[in-house]
């Protein structure tokens, strides 16, 4: 058996799932990123997830929190079928490998905004794979994750962490390995200062985001409308620490570090000029924005001679180390063709020529995939 460290997978899925009214998938596995129009179809809008064998190239499995597809048939699973728990969610589903001997088996991670839940997918049972256990509960009636939950690897490379929120005050690291799921959570308390709260947004969490850096070290906790704290991470004991509010108010739906680790990208609502719709100050129908990680310099990138740059929302790195934007009624996906370069160095287009084929297909709605590369191969 050849084992692949969890620790050196950091690159994002080659495949990527996505679309509203017509799903399709994008391979970045091409010099030119390439659409795949034999996909499977369901009526989740939101987040996506998928997962590609690291070392042989082939889509496994992808799900968008509600149905969950076999990547090579393009069938669903045999149970296969959520019951629409997580139809619509920030980060409504991860797909990570279960840390065991068996390579056809993997977790399914979902959550509905008020629930996060676990399945076991298996692909070696029947043609198009089954799903053997579904919608264990992880949390309880009074736990509050809101829309949000994140995977990193462990510094063993054997082990994984899911993260989720609680409430905004305390972040929870399950320790996930051989054994299963860990049910003593490591708890590391963070806060959203009283007197930088957004008076519109409760103190629960609704829409957030859990996004690591490429190189596992750093950790954005987005809550929308309220913003997103920057903090380290620890893989080896799953403690988040040393949190720093670097974007303030009407962000936090989602964001994106560059490949480098040095900048963040996420959407931003302007208060000066009265940008107070519900959308908008969640940071998912707003303007682009660049966080310089080493100076704490903010570009606001629709300041650039570029045109009209609000109503985006969901950046995400790309293979190609470029990060894809979508946003709210957009037609085709904006890109940042050069995301570790500082201020107006990015290089922001709006129109990418691989999508002007699929149109509007590539998203209403913002599109959050959390994404773990793999644990082993054979």
């Amino acid at each position: 058996m050849n084992v692949v460290s969890i620790t050196k997978l950091a690159a994002p899925d080659r495949f990527w799932y996505t679309g509203v009214g017509k799903k399709v998938l994008i391979d970045f596995g091409t010099d030119r990123p390439k659409i795949i129009h034999q996909a499977g179809q369901s009526s989740g809008f939101e987040a996506t997830a998928s997962y590609t064998d690291p070392l042989t190239g082939k889509l496994r499995l992808y799900s968008d929190g509600q149905l969950i597809f076999n990547g090579q048939t393009h069938q669903i699973l045999e149970d296969g079928v959520w019951g629409a728990k997580s139809w619509s969610a920030t980060q409504a589903v991860a797909i990570v490998p279960c840390p065991d001997e068996h390579r056809e088996r993997f977790y399914i991670f979902t959550n509905n905004n008020q629930t996060i839940f676990y399945s076991l997918a298996d692909l070696s049972k029947g043609a198009d794979g089954a799903v053997t256990l579904l919608n264990r509960k992880l949390t309880g009636k009074s736990d509050n994750p809101g829309e949000a939950i994140g995977v990193a690897p462990h510094s063993n490379g054997k082990s994984f962490w899911l993260l989720m929120f609680n409430g905004r005050t305390e972040v929870r690291a399950y320790l996930v390995d051989n054994q299963g799921i860990n049910s003593k959570y490591v708890s590391s308390p963070i806060g959203f200062p009283e007197n930088r709260l957004n008076s519109l947004v409760g103190k629960r969490v609704h829409k957030g985001s859990i996004i690591f850096s490429p190189n596992w070290n750093k950790v954005a906790l987005g809550v929308a409308g309220l913003g997103i704290a920057i903090a380290n991470f620890n893989p080896s004991t799953g403690i988040v620490s040393h949190s720093d509010f670097l974007i303030r108010g009407s962000a936090g739906y989602s964001c994106a570090f560059s490949p480098d680790s040095t900048k963040l990208y996420y959407s931003k609502g302007d208060w000066e000029f009265g940008q107070w719709n519900h959308h908008t100050l969640e940071g998912w129908n707003a303007t682009p924005h660049q966080m310089d990680l080493v100076t704490e310099i903010e570009t606001e990138i629709d300041t650039l001679a570029i045109g009209d740059m609000t109503g985006y929302s969901g950046p995400r790195l790309a293979p190609d180390d470029k990060i894809y934007w979508t946003g709210q009624g957009k037609s085709s996906l904006a890109v940042v063709e050069n995301p570790n370069a500082p201020g107006r160095a990015l290089r922001f287009n709006l129109m990418v020529y691989p999508w002007e084929m699929v149109c509007l297909l590539v998203g209403t709605y913002p599109h959050r995939r959390l994404v773990f590369v793999g644990i082993r191969g054979a």
